[in-house]
């Protein structure tokens, strides 16, 4: 259940986990035998920031244990309607939408950077 806590906070990073969703992503985890490797778990252990550790190695390795799980972890949370918000803007704005797309290639990568360095540093001595 923690690495379900530590997936919902660094992709949806809003609020507490909702009632159920943890259990529901570990029994199917289990039944989809997702693999863990011992770089996953050394990462979710050191609270590091998955989103830009899964960015980074999804770019070298499409199909590798960490994207499974979050993609798992988010097609579970989106079908909640608790997590709505994450998934949907509230309200559309045209400026706001201009400035995502401004920063987005400066987002990624700050997140392709420092995944890089998380996965470097948490891969030493494996």
């Amino acid at each position: 259940m923690h690495e379900a806590h530590q997936l919902f906070r660094c992709f949806l990073g809003k609020g507490p986990v909702p009632a159920g969703l943890a259990q529901t992503y570990e029994s199917a985890a289990t039944a989809l035998q997702i693999p863990t490797d011992p770089l996953t778990a050394r990462l979710i252990e050191a609270h590091a920031d998955l989103a830009a550790a899964e960015y980074a190695r999804r770019l070298r390795h499409p199909s590798n244990p960490l994207t499974l799980r979050a993609q798992l972890l988010l097609s579970l949370a989106e079908a909640r309607p608790e997590c709505l918000d994450a998934f949907l803007l509230n309200k559309p704005s045209a400026p706001r939408a201009w400035l995502a797309l401004a920063t987005a290639p400066f987002e990624a990568c700050y997140r392709f950077a420092k995944g890089t360095l998380l996965l470097w540093w948490h891969a030493r001595g494996l």
